[in-house]
């Protein structure tokens, strides 16, 4: 493993979570009965080249690999079986604003401390989709937008 994690780390500049995937996931994926040391190397590296250039977050890595050793496929093709592939900028801005819609209350009593509770919710929706982080981001800055006109009816 250790000439495959040097090439990945190279090609994508994600050495961290290459290495999780490459120890942690494929220890997990082993215990699950799915022969997960049968992805090709160039399976492997297509995966990263792919989380690099932003086809997917990387919480979607685990799901991937399952989906790649199961059906003996490539990268790209398991992405599009499991739907795992990124959403769009308008897509996750029109997941997020019917999120905040259907926990309005709870926005309008929590504010700022809604946003906890709100990201369980869309990760639960978007894992794998769209980066925790921008997902943080994006629902922080509706919230205080939703706080602050609020504040101005």
């Amino acid at each position: 493993m250790d000439d495959a994690l040097e090439a990945i780390v190279r090609e994508s500049g994600e050495p961290q979570v290459a290495a999780n995937a490459l120890t942690y996931h494929f220890t997990e994926i082993r215990r699950e009965g799915i022969d997960v040391d049968a992805i090709p190397l160039e399976h492997l590296r297509e995966l990263f080249r792919m989380l690099a250039n932003g086809a997917f977050a990387k919480e979607a890595i685990p799901g991937l690999l399952r989906s790649m050793a199961r059906d003996r496929t490539d990268a790209g093709t398991a992405a599009k079986a499991t739907g795992l592939a990124s959403m769009t900028e308008a897509e996750l801005d029109a997941a997020l604003d019917a999120i905040l819609t259907a926990h309005a209350p709870m926005v309008r009593e929590r504010g700022e401390r809604a946003l906890p509770a709100l990201m369980g919710v869309a990760m639960g929706q978007l894992r794998g989709k769209a980066d925790g982080a921008v997902i943080s981001e994006k629902l922080r800055s509706r919230i205080a937008a939703k706080m602050a006109a609020d504040e101005g009816r």
